[in-house]
C-alpha cells in the first residue's frame, strides 16, 4: 500500500497517462499499422537508459536486439 502513495508512483502514472494521450493524438494522423510498431522504440530507449542510468548490463546481444527492433520499425515505416 505504501508504494501506491509514493510521489514516484504518481509521477509514473501521470507520465503513462500523458503518453496514452499523445498516442491517441498521433493516431489521428498516423495509421495504426505504423504507430503501433513504432511504440517498440521505447524498448530500445529503456534498455539504453537502464544501462546508462542504472548500470544494467548491456552486451552484444542487447545491441543486436535493439538493432533488430530499429530495423523492423524502419522497414514498417518505409512500407
Amino acid at each position: 500500500m505504501s508504494q501506491l502513495l509514493r510521489p514516484s508512483t504518481f509521477a509514473g502514472l501521470a507520465l503513462y497517462g500523458m503518453a496514452a494521450f499523445f498516442y491517441l493524438v498521433a493516431l489521428r494522423s498516423i495509421p495504426v499499422s505504423v504507430a503501433f510498431p513504432s511504440v517498440s522504440i521505447s524498448y530500445a530507449i529503456v534498455a539504453m537508459l537502464g544501462h546508462f542510468l542504472l548500470g544494467e548490463p548491456f552486451g552484444v546481444i542487447h545491441i543486436a536486439g535493439i538493432t533488430l527492433i530499429m530495423s523492423g520499425v524502419t522497414l514498417i515505416n518505409l512500407a
